[in-house]
């Protein structure tokens, strides 16, 4: 297998996907967090109230005011821990998506597995979502604003034989916007499952996908062919000393007779044969020509 057809297996063969943070990495960050600052403030104040107690004097009521916020922000934190520790021995979900990069009105196919305790689960909701991410200020100011455009539920079911394991096929949005990473605002899409537990921390997990471009596959082909025919055309069919008048009139007409009538028909029944033939790339979709050729442009 050459390495095109390789890379081309590896965007359109199914993939597992990973959440993004994973429940370990919250509750890691958690228990640090809480750690850190508790450590803190919990030291500034016992020293505080050591020096009172030795003294023999009762600790001011101002003070221990004061202290109050910072005390109850670390209580909030440790229960914060607490609440990801237990999320840990939630049922774990599997999802497979069958492809690594969805493209806009394709049709996809998710498939989901639990592994654990998975009749404790009420509700299972998973749905498709498309988000812009702004970044605004630098250093201590610095924002990360998340503005959702894009909602496409993929399953809600409440039956424990479906969540158990089940599969939602659907339809990409073919005005779906590609995802981007820079410039700003970025682009990202991720699939997010919800699964409602009573009594017990509900499973909340964001797996990100990746929204790739309609005529990525073809584009550099695509290219290369306008490239090579205005060099041709400019080189061979106009050559640069005829007169004005002559060389537009025949540049109109070349331009009339191959380029608007003969070149996109044949490329249109041309590159889709090509493409599969050579790497087994889409086959589910028809492939067209993308735009017509601009001959005006000198190379």
């Amino acid at each position: 297998m050459s390495a095109d057809q390789g890379s081309c297996s590896s965007r359109t063969g199914p993939v597992t996907l990973r959440p993004r943070p994973s429940p370990v990495a919250r509750f890691a960050m958690a228990a640090v967090f809480a750690l850190f600052w508790n450590s803190i403030v919990g030291s500034i104040f016992f020293r505080f109230w050591q020096q009172n107690h030795e003294r023999g004097e009762p600790v001011p009521i101002m003070n221990l005011l004061f202290f109050v916020p910072f005390l109850g922000f670390g209580m909030l934190m440790a229960g914060m821990a607490g609440y990801q520790l237990l999320a840990l021995f939630n049922p774990r979900p599997r999802l497979t998506l069958s492809r690594a990069v969805l493209l806009p009105g394709e049709t996809a196919e998710l498939r989901w597995q639990f592994e654990g305790n998975r009749r404790q689960i009420e509700r299972l909701q998973i749905r498709l979502e498309g988000a812009e991410v702004h970044v605004h200020g630098r250093g201590k100011a610095r924002h990360v604003e998340h503005k959702k455009f894009a909602t496409l539920d993929l399953a809600d079911v409440t039956r424990h034989t479906d969540i158990a394991a089940g599969r939602a096929e659907f339809r990409v949005p073919s005005d779906a916007r590609p995802s981007q990473e820079s410039p700003q605002p970025k682009v990202e899409w991720h699939v997010r499952v919800r699964a409602r537990i009573p009594h017990h921390p509900d499973i909340t997990l964001d797996y990100p996908v990746r929204v790739g471009h309609p005529t990525a596959p073809h584009k550099q082909s695509v290219d290369s062919i306008n490239q090579l025919f205005r060099n041709t055309m400019h080189r061979y069919i106009l050559p640069r000393h005829r007169a004005p008048p002559v060389r537009l009139g025949a540049r109109h007409l070349f331009r009339f007779l191959c380029f608007d009538l003969v070149l996109p028909q044949s490329l249109n029944r041309i590159l889709p044969v090509v493409g599969r033939s050579a790497s087994g790339c889409h086959r589910d979709r028809p492939v067209g020509f993308v735009g017509a050729i601009d001959v005006d442009a000198r190379p």
